[in-house]
């Protein structure tokens, strides 16, 4: 899961829930792949995303041999 939110996030959440406006709801990006899904289209279609700043992570580690303790250990230096 990414943990970057835009700044105003909160805010837009808020307004969201306040407005008199139909048809708008908030949602996670879990949320919204789940409705993507119950469309039926297929995962493979999706796009390749990553968030803002994980590129500085691949920098350090080789993507092509990355274990959840390398990057663990990454964190820990």
């Amino acid at each position: 899961m990414m943990n970057e939110y835009p700044h105003d996030l909160i805010k837009v959440y808020h307004e969201i829930r306040d407005s008199d406006s139909v048809g708008f709801v908030a949602s996670n990006y879990t949320e919204y792949l789940e409705l993507i899904e119950a469309m039926s289209v297929a995962t493979e279609k999706y796009l390749t995303c990553q968030a803002i700043q994980q590129h500085k992570i691949w920098h350090l580690v080789n993507p092509n041999a990355t274990t959840p303790t390398v990057v663990e250990n990454l964190f820990k230096n």
